[in-house]
């Protein structure tokens, strides 16, 4: 059985990357992707068969045309399957030779959608009205690839709902891989601990407040900057028991996880969130936000506490409040096992199955 998968750009070592990474292995599956950096993207992608399509401009908003196009005229008829992933594979669906197509959506392009808004009000008015031209047309195409697709898998209910919203399909949910087996339980240290890229969607702030009035706590934060002037700001606001450790390798991050208090997460309507999942498999639990995905992967008062607005007093609240037992670790492990490596290869494969029949 021959598969492909398409996804945009491997220049990274995020979720989706790790999603490709995942069912590459498993299925023994072609890539085929725009732009593939060997440097920042997972290092096992070198083992694997990666094509690149090339791309002309690797700046936004061109990258995300060149995407469209060059998806659109792929032809990958000597597959049995293809398994899209991302905003912009999708295309491949478009092309009346690539049939059996099962996409996996992370979440639609909000800037498309419920975030154009959001997006239209940082612009001057230039920027703004070539961004406005550019979307509608780019959501016309968006629309007209996903209304296409006959087997639409999504990464959480969350992403279900957006998916049944904007395009009126009805999505399955299979949750992605957490790859947990290399996680450990450790110490109980004397900090709590922070993950994200730093945007304002992850709303680091709130984190920040808190801590404020939380002098004798430590709060480090791990993760680059993605908005620069977010990131200026945060640092110029932080107080002194905020430690900001940027980038790290991955042996790093497990080790403050299986060695801090709690994991704390603050993003806005987060799509999914695997550092909760992370943090349970090193018997850690996740004071997050009572909003999205955190509300799929927390068992709120058992794997991780969940906290309503006003969001820095609960926050506060919750870190004087918390309390750690024996059995802490034990239940978190448990919860984090259930999204398992092996149980999303199992069901992508099942679904695989259906379709080539």
């Amino acid at each position: 059985m021959k598969i492909a998968i398409c996804y945009e750009y491997l220049t990274t070592k995020g979720g989706a990357e790790k999603v490709v990474l995942e069912l590459a292995k498993s299925l023994g599956a072609d890539i085929y992707t725009l732009i593939y950096d060997e440097k920042t993207s997972y290092a096992e992608f070198k083992q694997l068969r990666v094509m690149q399509l090339g791309c002309l401009i690797k700046k936004s908003p061109f990258i995300q045309s060149e995407a469209i196009i060059k998806f659109r005229r792929l032809n990958l008829e000597k597959y049995d399957a293809i398994i899209s992933i991302g905003n912009w594979a999708k295309q491949i669906v478009m092309n009346p030779r690539n049939r059996k197509v099962i996409h996996y959506e992370c979440t639609p392009p909000r800037f498309l959608f419920d975030l154009k808004d959001t997006v239209e009000k940082r612009l001057n008015p230039v920027s703004k009205g070539f961004f406005v031209a550019w979307a509608n047309e780019v959501r016309k195409r968006d629309i007209e690839a996903s209304t296409k697709i006959k087997n639409y898998i999504c990464i959480s209910k969350n992403v279900q709902n957006r998916i049944k919203k904007y395009y009126g399909i009805d999505a399955e949910v299979i949750y992605p891989p957490a790859e947990l087996e290399r996680y450990k339980i450790g110490k109980t240290g004397d900090y709590f601990l922070s993950i994200q890229r730093l945007a304002p969607e992850k709303r680091v702030e709130i984190q920040i407040e808190a801590f404020r009035n939380l002098p004798k706590e430590r709060l480090l934060i791990i993760g680059p900057p993605d908005n620069t002037q977010y990131f200026r700001k945060l640092k110029e606001n932080a107080p002194k028991n905020v430690e900001f450790l940027g980038a790290v390798s991955q042996e790093e991050k497990i080790n403050l996880l299986a060695n801090c208090k709690a994991v704390i997460q603050t993003a806005f309507d987060e799509d999914l969130g695997l550092i909760p999942l992370e943090a349970m498999a090193c018997g850690k639990i996740c004071i997050a936000v009572n909003e999205g995905g955190f509300k799929e992967t927390i068992i709120n008062g058992k794997s991780g506490i969940l906290i309503n607005e006003p969001y820095v007093e609960n926050l506060e609240k919750a870190i004087k409040e918390l309390k750690i037992d024996s059995e802490t670790a034990g239940v978190c492990q448990k919860r984090a096992a259930e999204f398992s490596t092996s149980k999303f290869v199992s069901k992508i494969k099942e679904r695989i199955n259906k379709v080539i029949k």
